[in-house]
């Protein structure tokens, strides 16, 4: 047997064009690699807020712990503390998207079912309704959705932004009117 070499010299390599092959090599593996993985549908939903929001929380959990640690607690200050009671579920809004909607689409179909519903003497304005909206998708996040994607919006959001919208200024109501003269359905 044989072994076949390529007729290369040092001169022509050097750790600076090896280290931007292998790179360049490596990069195309893992994006072709991540591709068929996606293509045969064996990647997770990845919602990069999500994943924030859960990060987050974790970290503020661990700060927490720490402060607990590290405060002095003497028998006698020790307090039992019951767990509390489990929140029973609130009413969700389930929109499901269609061609053209964006979140604060959906959001607005959620606010007008939930007005429909329980909210008929509030009596609020269409500066008030786009403030909700927006107030809505702020908090339930961004991003393009798909045909027949589904977004569940809660009754406490919906009604913490409803809280919030009464709580504007006259100045904030016209202000906003130059955004609610775009929307017709109100």
């Amino acid at each position: 047997m044989r072994l076949i070499t390529f007729p290369i010299t040092k001169e022509k390599i050097n750790k600076k064009t090896l280290t931007i092959v292998i790179t360049v090599v490596l990069f195309f593996l893992v994006v072709n690699s991540y591709i068929w993985l996606q293509k045969a549908g064996r990647l997770p939903e990845i919602s990069l807020d999500g994943y924030l929001r859960q990060l987050t929380a974790g970290l503020i959990g661990m700060i927490e712990k720490e402060e607990l640690l590290e405060e002095k607690v003497t028998p006698e200050e020790l307090e039992v503390v019951l767990p509390a009671a489990p929140k029973v579920a609130s009413k969700v809004y389930e929109e499901i998207a269609e061609a053209g909607e964006g979140i604060t689409h959906l959001a607005r179909k959620a606010l007008q079912k939930y007005l429909s519903e329980k909210g008929q003497d509030l009596n609020l304005s269409p500066e008030h309704k786009i403030y909700i909206e927006d107030y809505i998708q702020k908090k339930t996040g961004d991003g393009w959705l798909m045909l027949g994607e589904t977004l569940t919006f809660s009754e406490e959001l919906i009604v913490e932004a409803i809280n919030k919208a009464q709580q504007l200024t006259p100045d904030q109501l016209e202000n906003l009117k130059q955004y609610s003269q775009l929307v017709s359905f109100f």
